[in-house]
């Protein structure tokens, strides 16, 4: 594969780079291996033709219908990806140089409206430049953990047959990733493959660009902190985050809390907005609940703030528990403030502890 540029992302573990490459993602060499290789596909729909990456992947002995089937770990439901078991070496030396497969279906969403009947969920359509972030999403439990990946290679995915530009979803991918790494995401190299020599020299001016774009960008520092507080909470849990909010300001009326209700205007780019503000603010308060757990907005922006506490060694996560609900395990190992019984009361209770930690940072 020739490389064609390249972003460094700086981040509080070191540099990070995403780079972009034209070549063919299943002729990799050895040197250029890495740890998973992301695909995409229509729900169910592994089109096997010859010119298509998961054709080409087949070609190789490698059935992604089989994996699929019977994947490591299958998130469909929730972020509209399934990853594979562990590629053997057979398969690795014919040129497809990853450990997983990470296959993104964007368009596998369910409504909250389930036809019992039948026991079937209703579908609707997702747009793949809004689900990009699940990639992230999906893959961030793999990265760092026990068996150490730490790199990715991907094409521009979802841009066939579904009115997605190669352009809108270089811009989609590189923003994610740029923000996910520079957030903790223990992710230190990114590779965007193109196929196509024609394509590659513009998305190579098109990469340039965002390159320039984030050459700036600057990690939070004490300085950079605009926000005393992030509150984190589900828009059904709505009243009671404003009702803690209110509590805080109460006991301290200048504190800088962003609530993105408040401070987002209409039209923005909020998740760039909401990534912003999870950057500059010195802790991250979130209000855990069953809605709270069910909303992949607000458990990205808790995994973010995890990944900024193990990144700086001190407290930046706050967790409130305000209904009981069944908590993933590395939600259990936090400490949390129990507010679940006599809210109000524990409202003010909590508001003075946090208070009194920003007091003493």
């Amino acid at each position: 594969m020739k490389l064609l540029e390249s972003i460094n992302v700086p981040s509080n573990d070191g540099p990070k780079t995403i780079e972009l490459y034209q070549g063919d993602l299943t002729t990799m060499r050895p040197w250029e291996a890495v740890d998973i290789m992301v695909i995409s596909a229509f729900p169910n729909r592994y089109n096997t033709g010859p010119r298509t990456l998961i054709g080409a992947i087949n070609s190789k002995g490698l059935s992604v219908d089989e994996l699929a089937r019977n994947p490591h770990e299958d998130l469909r439901m929730d972020f509209s990806c399934w990853i594979s078991k562990p590629i053997g070496p057979r398969i690795r030396l014919r040129g497809v140089q990853c450990k997983r497969i990470l296959c993104f279906e964007p368009g596998f969403r369910t409504t909250l409206d389930i036809q019992e009947s039948v026991g079937a969920p209703v579908y609707e359509r997702v747009n793949p430049l809004d689900t990009v972030g699940d990639i992230f999403r999906s893959i961030s439990p793999f990265l760092g953990a026990k068996d150490g990946y730490t790199t990715i290679a991907m094409p521009l995915v979802s841009t066939h047959r579904r009115g997605v530009t190669a352009p809108q979803m270089l811009d989609a991918i590189v923003e994610a990733a740029v923000q996910w790494m520079a957030l903790g995401l223990p992710l230190n190299k990114l590779k965007i493959v193109e196929p196509s020599v024609k394509n590659s020299v513009h998305l190579k001016s098109q990469f340039s660009t965002l390159k320039r774009r984030f050459s700036n960008h600057v990690l939070p520092t004490s300085e950079t902190q605009e926000w005393d507080l992030f509150i984190s909470y589900s828009h059904k849990d709505a009243d009671r985050a404003f009702e803690f909010v209110r509590e805080l300001k109460h006991q301290k009326p200048n504190l800088r809390v962003f609530v993105d209700r408040l401070e987002l205007q209409p039209g923005v780019a909020w998740q760039y907005e909401i990534y912003e503000a999870l950057d500059k603010s010195k802790k991250v308060v979130s209000f855990l609940s069953p809605s709270y757990l069910s909303s992949k907005v607000c458990i990205e922006e808790f995994n973010i703030a995890l990944f900024r506490q193990r990144e700086v060694g001190k407290n930046v996560l706050v967790p409130i528990y305000i209904d009981t609900a069944q908590l993933p395990t590395y939600m259990k190992l936090l400490q949390f403030i129990d507010c679940r019984v006599d809210i109000r009361d524990l409202f003010g209770e909590a508001s003075k502890s946090i208070l009194n930690d920003l007091a003493t940072e």
